[in-house]
């Protein structure tokens, strides 16, 4: 049979559902102790919890339905309260202003008021109420005249504070800012008062750009009265005013930031009518010439003594564009010379054209001028002096060149070259046929071009023989026959097949085999051949050889 377990939470069933606490709402941080009761149920015998800053007071003495505090410092300060009520709390809270305890009533030593002058006398804070002998109830009193003035104040705790002050009249103070400043509009003055007051008041506020004690330095840029406060001792004041009136220096301008080209002069000019001018120069006119890079600057002193001011820079001077024409010269007969003034932003020729080449074919002065992308300008001039004669071409143009030879092509001495090969000399050799050209020039750039042309000849003497032949093909190599260079006297040539039989024979060297033998095509196959021959003024001769009979 199974056990059934239970846990059960018992709490009281006091009757205490009633909790109220009370205290006064103000004491006295110093001298007061306050007592806090709280009220609950009749039959509730539940202990009360107390809960409160323990920096602020502490408990004196305790019932079980109350406490008594004494306070540590002035300030607010809530006290709480809680107790059981069955298995939950009831609680409940109440305020307690606890107010500061002046330390004493002071108006401080009796005093001189000067003439102009107000004084406020303060009663100083921490009081419930104040009452002045004019019967106003504020901390201070503002007076403007001599005499005898008290105040009686009372605190949070019904304390009683009271105290005297005497005002007698000081002597008059001799106080003087001057006469009237002027200023220019762009300049700052200096404004001095009389030394020996405890502290001044400097108004209005407006472009005061520098204080010290009894000396401001003010910029304003129109007409304005200063007006100084200073006070010899307490409640003795002094007052008096200066006007600073504003002249207008005329507004100057010497141009915007620049730069300028190395051939040429900058005139800075500053704006006119001014009586004198000073430039960081050293130079005193309204305008100056410049021709370096750097700041420039000037002051302009105008009739009424006001100085206008003006800065501008030269930034950098640029260099002035390199065009080069080349030398005098002379020009070629029908041939036209072509004048490249180089890579700019703009030409301008003595003909009034404005590409960046000129060709002449005459005589005569020409001139370019250019303009880069700083607008920098230069001019450069070439006179063409007359017609220069042209350099003579090749005095043969026709050449023969034996297969296998060489041959020199020459031209005349003392001009430059420039062969079709790229050789510079005056001559050059050539090994086969074919047309070859050359440029010759001068001094005065005149140019030839002239070509000879090589022709091949077969300068051989002799009797050759291919190695091979095709009977089959009917082209040009279908035949065996040797080829002869010279004046043939004599010829006799023999062939034989591999196995030594003779099957061709002729004294005809225009004669060739035709590869058959008894009238049928031999087969692919080498032949033996032996030739004996004699060309005219030489003795016989006689050659072997191996020929292939391709099918």
């Amino acid at each position: 049979e199974d056990l059934l377990l239970s846990n059960e939470i018992l709490c009281d069933a006091d009757n205490c559902n009633l909790l109220s606490i009370s205290a006064k709402d103000t004491a006295c941080a110093a001298i007061d102790s306050v007592v806090v009761s709280a009220r609950k149920n009749a039959d509730c015998t539940a202990s009360i919890e107390w809960i409160f800053d323990t920096n602020a007071a502490a408990i004196i003495s305790s019932t079980d339905s109350s406490i008594t505090l004494k306070f540590n410092k002035a300030g607010r300060l809530t006290v709480f309260s809680r107790m059981a009520n069955g298995c939950s709390f009831i609680s409940d809270s109440v305020l307690i202003n606890v107010m500061p305890t002046p330390d004493s009533l002071k108006l401080g030593p009796d005093i001189r008021l000067c003439k102009i002058s107000t004084y406020t006398l303060k009663a100083g804070p921490g009081f419930k109420m104040y009452q002045w002998q004019d019967g106003s109830t504020d901390s201070v009193l503002t007076i403007h005249e001599p005499g005898t003035y008290h105040v009686v104040a009372m605190d949070y705790c019904g304390n009683t504070y009271r105290d005297t002050v005497i005002v007698s009249q000081a002597p008059d103070i001799a106080f003087d800012l001057g006469p009237a400043l002027k200023k220019c509009n762009n300049d700052s003055v200096t404004i001095t008062a009389p030394a020996g007051f405890t502290s001044y008041s400097w108004s209005p506020a407006y472009a005061i750009s520098e204080r010290y004690k009894n000396v401001i330095r003010v910029a304003p840029e129109q007409d304005t009265f200063y007006t100084v406060i200073a006070e010899k001792e307490p409640g003795c004041l002094v007052i008096d005013s200066i006007y600073v009136k504003v002249e207008r220096s005329r507004p100057i301008d010497i141009g915007n930031d620049t730069s300028f080209c190395k051939n040429d002069s900058l005139v800075v000019k500053a704006s006119p009518g001014f009586v004198s001018y000073s430039w960081n120069t050293g130079q005193s006119m309204e305008q100056i010439s410049v021709k370096d890079p750097g700041k420039y600057w000037v002051a302009a002193t105008d009739t009424n003594g006001c100085v206008s001011r003006d800065t501008m820079e030269v930034v950098r001077v640029y260099q002035t564009p390199a065009v080069e024409l080349g030398s005098d010269r002379s020009i070629c007969v029908n041939n036209a010379l072509l004048f490249d003034a180089g890579n700019f932003a703009g030409y301008l020729w003595q003909d009034g054209s404005t590409g960046r080449q000129l060709e002449t074919k005459t005589p005569g002065t020409f001139w370019v001028s250019v303009t880069d992308l700083n607008g920098c300008k230069n001019v450069d001039t070439i006179n063409v002096l007359g017609y220069a004669t042209s350099p003579p071409g090749l005095t043969n143009g026709t050449f023969e060149i034996c297969i296998g030879g060489e041959i020199i092509i020459k031209a005349e001495e003392g001009y430059n070259y420039r062969w079709f090969n790229n050789s510079t000399a005056s001559r050059v050799i050539v090994r086969s046929a074919g047309t070859y050209w050359v440029e010759i020039s001068n001094a005065e750039g005149c140019i030839t071009k002239d070509t000879a042309v090589v022709m091949s000849k077969d300068c051989r003497k002799g009797v050759f023989f291919p190695n091979a032949f095709s009977p089959a093909n009917g082209g040009a190599n279908n035949v065996f026959r040797p080829t002869v260079s010279g004046d043939l006297q004599k010829f006799r040539m023999i062939i034989f097949n591999r196995w030594g039989q003779k099957v061709y024979e002729t004294s005809d060297a225009m004669k060739g085999w035709d590869g058959t033998f008894n009238g049928k095509l031999q087969t692919t196959s080498s032949f033996t051949w032996t030739c004996t021959y004699q060309l005219q003024g030489e003795i016989a001769t006689t050659k072997n050889g191996v020929v292939i009979l391709v099918r």
